[in-house]
């Protein structure tokens, strides 16, 4: 529906990690791009800050294929979760029967 705008600011984010033996991640690398503006913001390890390098506020929305993943590229990198979150992956289990 082209004109139409979602009231939000929608962020398609995603991070690029390895897992450490710990147990925690190192964050080699993110993306987020404004689909309002379709602005993109990269960031290597070295160039992320003490925050999100995009919106998280109440006025966004964060939208990841996995958001689970984001989220803990978030943990290990210390830094707040968004206001808001869509995850576009549909979680299918099966049953035994």
């Amino acid at each position: 529906m082209k004109g139409v705008r979602f009231p939000l600011t929608p962020y398609a984010v995603d991070y690029e990690f390895i897992p450490r033996n710990d147990g925690g991640l190192d964050v080699v690398c993110g993306v987020a791009r404004n689909l309002h503006t379709d602005e993109t913001r990269r960031r290597w390890r070295d160039e992320m800050g003490r925050a999100p390098f995009f919106d998280y506020g109440p006025g966004a929305v964060l939208v990841a294929y996995n958001a689970q993943a984001e989220m803990e590229a978030h943990l290990a990198m210390d830094w707040p979760f968004p206001d808001n979150v869509v995850q576009r992956r549909a979680k299918v289990g099966h049953l035994r029967g």
